[in-house]
Parts: C-alpha cells; sequence; structure tokens
C-alpha cells in the first residue's frame, strides 16, 4: 500500500502555493465560498456513507451546510446549534471507508471555526482538507496510482479553476454568483470511484440524539463511543494489568527480583512499571503513574461508574504528578546546567502538576510548583483560587499576549470575564472554552479538562451564580467550593516508601 507521501505530496504544495497566490486578497466570502464549494464535493460520498449506519446524520449536516450557504454573503459567524449538529454526527470509524465520514465531519468543523476567524488566508488550509479526504481513500484503494492520482489532478484542477473564477468576479455581482454556484449540483469528489468491498448496507432509522443544552451534548456520539472503541479499551486493558502487577507486587513486601525469561508482550508495561519502581526511580514511575491513573479515571467516568471510584483515580493522578514534578526537581543535575535548564524546560512536568494540584484543591502545594515555566493562564486561576485578586487581574495583559491559539484565545476571553464578574459573560466564555477543547481533541482526550473546571470552579468560590452547564466535561463535584475527595483512603501506590512518609 502507498503512503500518503508517494501520492504526489510535492505536486500538491505547488498547488497549494498557486493557490495561495490566486487568491491573495481576496474579500473572506470568496474564501468561505472556496471552503463551502469543496465541502459538498465530499458531500456525496458522506451522504452514502451514512445509509445503513446508526451515526449516519446525513439529514442534519445537511441544514449545517445549507446554513453555511447563507452565511457566505455576509461571513456571520454560525449559531451555536449547528456545532450541536456536527457534535451529535461524530463518529468512530469501524471500518476503512468510516474515515472519510469522520473526515467530512472535521471538514464542517473546521468550516465553523473559519465563519468565526474570518481566515482570509485559509484558501490552501481547506485544499488540505481534500487532499486529506482523498488520501484516505487511497490509503485503501490503492488502484492505479502510478504518479499522481487521476483523482488528485482533477481536484487540483477543480480547485484552481474555482479559485480563477472567484478572483474574477466582482463584488456587486457576489449574491448571483453565490446563487450560481448553490444552484449546481456538485459532483462527488471520489467521481466514479469507490470501495470494491463495500457492503450493501440495509437503511436503518438514526437514534434521537440525547440531552442537548445551548446546543451542546451532554454525551456526544463520539465519546459515548470511546467506550467501546478497541483502540482505547486496549489502552485501558494495559492500564489494569499494570495494577494488577504493581498488587503483587505490594503483597511481595517490595523484594525486587528480576523477571525470570522473557516477558510476555502483554505484561512488557507492567512488568517495567515494576522494575523502575522497585529500584528506586521514583521520578519516571510516577510521571508515568499519573496518566495510568487519569486513564483509569477517564474510563470510569465514561463507563457510568460510581463518581467516587472516579475522583479516587484522578487524586491518585493528581499526586503522582505533584510526587514526580517534586522528585524531579530533587533529582541530580546533569554536568551542564544550560542542558539541565533545557531538559527541564523541555519536560515541563511541573507546569502539569500545577494544574493537578489546582484539581485536587491542594492551592498551597500548586503556588509551591509555580515557577517561571508555568503559563501566565495557569498563575492566573491560582491567583483567583487563592482569593488573590488583584494579582490575578494583574495579569490578564499578558493573559491576552500570551493566549493560546490552539484554542482560539478563549483561555484569555474566559480570565477576562472572570476579572468582569459577569455570569452571563463567564457562561458564554466558558462554553466558548469548551467547544475550542472539542475542535481540538479528535478523541476526547480532554475528558475532564483541567483548563476549564478549574474556570468554573472560580465562580463558585467568588460566590458568583452562572446558570448550569450540563455537559459531560463539567461534573458537579469538581466545580464546588470544597474538595470531594478523601486523601486518606486515595494515595496512589507506593507513597509510604518515599522519604518522609
Amino acid at each position: 500500500m502507498k503512503k500518503s507521501s508517494d501520492k504526489g505530496q510535492g505536486n500538491w504544495d505547488a498547488h497549494l502555493m498557486q493557490l495561495e497566490v490566486l487568491m491573495k486578497g481576496q474579500p473572506f466570502w470568496k474564501i468561505a465560498l472556496f471552503g463551502v464549494m469543496c465541502a459538498e464535493r465530499q458531500w456525496p460520498v458522506y451522504e452514502r456513507l451514512c445509509v445503513g449506519r446508526e451515526w449516519g446524520n446525513a439529514k442534519g449536516m445537511r441544514k449545517v451546510m445549507e446554513r453555511l450557504w447563507q452565511a457566505i454573503p455576509t461571513g456571520y459567524a454560525i449559531g451555536d446549534s449547528y456545532m450541536g449538529m456536527i457534535e451529535d454526527s461524530v463518529l468512530v470509524p469501524t471500518e476503512d471507508w468510516d474515515g472519510l465520514a469522520v473526515e467530512y465531519i472535521q471538514t464542517m468543523m473546521f468550516l465553523l471555526e473559519l465563519f468565526e476567524s474570518k481566515d482570509k488566508k485559509a484558501a490552501p488550509k481547506i485544499a488540505e482538507r481534500n487532499w486529506a479526504f482523498l488520501d484516505i481513500y487511497l490509503d485503501v484503494e490503492p488502484e492505479g496510482d502510478e504518479g499522481i492520482h487521476s483523482l488528485m489532478a482533477a481536484e487540483q484542477a477543480f480547485e484552481l479553476q474555482l479559485a480563477e473564477a472567484l478572483k474574477a468576479v466582482e463584488n456587486k455581482d457576489k449574491k448571483d454568483f453565490i446563487h450560481k454556484c448553490h444552484e449546481q449540483r456538485a459532483e462527488s469528489i471520489l467521481k466514479d470511484f469507490w470501495f470494491k468491498d463495500y457492503p450493501g448496507y440495509k437503511p436503518v432509522k438514526r437514534k434521537k440524539s440525547g440531552f442537548a443544552s445551548d446546543g451542546l451534548r451532554f454525551r456526544t456520539a463520539h465519546q459515548t463511543a470511546c467506550i467501546s472503541d478497541k483502540d482505547y479499551n486496549l489502552c485501558w486493558d494495559a492500564d489494569e494489568r499494570i495494577f494488577a502487577a504493581l498488587e503483587q507486587y505490594r503483597e511481595s513486601g517490595y523484594r525486587y527480583k528480576e523477571p525470570a525469561g522473557e516477558i510476555p508482550v502483554q505484561q512488557q508495561m507492567a512488568e517495567i512499571r515494576v522494575n523502575n519502581f522497585a529500584k528506586g526511580e521514583y521520578y519516571s514511575f510516577y510521571h508515568s503513574m499519573c496518566y495510568t491513573y487519569y486513564s483509569k479515571a477517564k474510563k470510569l467516568y465514561l463507563n457510568d461508574q460510581p463518581m467516587e471510584e472516579t475522583l479516587k483515580a484522578l487524586y491518585q493522578a493528581a499526586k503522582c504528578a505533584v510526587i514526580s514534578a517534586q522528585l524531579f526537581d530533587l533529582s541530580p543535575r546533569t554536568d551542564s546546567p544550560r542542558k539541565w535548564k533545557k531538559e527541564r524546560e523541555e519536560w515541563g512536568y511541573q507546569h502539569t502538576a500545577m494544574y493537578y494540584a489546582m484539581l485536587i484543591y491542594e492551592y498551597e502545594t500548586a503556588y509551591a510548583l509555580m515557577d517561571g515555566q508555568s503559563s501566565v493562564y495557569s498563575c492566573f486561576l491560582l491567583r483567583m483560587l487563592r482569593g488573590e485578586y488583584d494579582e490575578a487581574e494583574a495579569l490578564l495583559e499578558e493573559c491576552r499576549q500570551k493566549a493560546d491559539p490552539i484554542y482560539r484565545g478563549a483561555d484569555y476571553r474566559l480570565a477576562a470575564a472572570l476579572c468582569k464578574r459577569d455570569p452571563e459573560e463567564i457562561r458564554a466564555s466558558a462554553i466558548k472554552m469548551l467547544r475550542a477543547f472539542r475542535v481540538v481533541e479528535d478523541l476526547y482526550e480532554e475528558v475532564l479538562p483541567m483548563y476549564l473546571i478549574l474556570a468554573v470552579r472560580c465562580t463558585a468560590q467568588m460566590g458568583i451564580p452562572i446558570r448550569k452547564i450540563a455537559v459531560s466535561e463539567l461534573p458537579e463535584q469538581l466545580i464546588g467550593k470544597n474538595s470531594p475527595f478523601s486523601p486518606k483512603d486515595s494515595m496512589p501506590f507506593g507513597v509510604e516508601k518515599l522519604p518522609g512518609n
């Protein structure tokens, strides 16, 4: 099977540069039309893939598409309810061809983001989405791909023709040109190509969407599907083997023995953790165990297990993060102070540990971990949680300057809203941050996003009554004023062996 690098990537790089030149300096409505026209070529593929699949939502996604057409002349951002339709349509692929449905959904998310950002330089990014769409198909059906595949060549020709037509049209003819494009029936990006082994799915009735608030799904179809996703469960099963190995080692009285013979593959990770701990390599042990406990917490939470168990695993994850950060600072420095400083900056775990300490209400511990590597947003939240409001507001301008571009600056908007103490503005900013998380985190790595949980908790500690945001990412137990954790029964494995315990 050929890889994407063999399918004319260099040719596409030149194509993208040509597009960039053609679309340079064009008004935003032309960029928006270019994006929607490209998405229309993916639409016939998505519509066909929806037949016979419970996740299929051709009707809902068509509504989103039509709303995009309406917004092209004005360029106005699209309402949150349409993002809700997209969120209710995400899926975990189970067959090779499902990857195209995933790509289409991500294209639609990208377009909604585009209408909000008004990015006039987005034409190459839009074209790259079509390239990725075809790349997925050709990885499964690599027939006739000597040189650049005919589908790739046809897509380039379409995009260049469209870009040239857009460049030529005058603004006074905008409405007529958009109407003409809308009336044209889009040709499938796959033309007459299709999957050889595609089964004849029988039509099924789509299940109704679940609880929604402000267009936000309480638990999206994608998030729910992660519970049964093969790759996710393999990770969580590995975590369970690690815990079993650790408990067995604890029962042995912490007597370390070299493993006899070759370790079976399915046990290697568990044995590595045990051996690291037994050798006294506590820093690396707790570093990795933080993520293991956090994965356990996510699995428990997504499977609707008792919240007490989720909280216990979260506490264990947080303590592992804090312990690892503290042990790192106590570990021997390298011979070169400059090299150690570089390792420290690249490591960045203190920043994560600071968030974890705040998550479990240990604000003084978080303060002790705060240093020059901590993000300004984390420092802002810690000041707010400690009631140091003047110091927090003094950081607001720096929050603006260093707003996280990955999350579209949602961290700064929420920080500014917290300083204003306006309940509705805080709530609206929190929802924007949640949406930013959902767009970036394709597989919901941020099931329990600390950035957002801590910000909403600030409102509770300040006594600001915001309307409840009923989504799964914000469990009530973590956004209240008082800690729900029980340290006595929740310490992570092996803490009793550390110095001072």
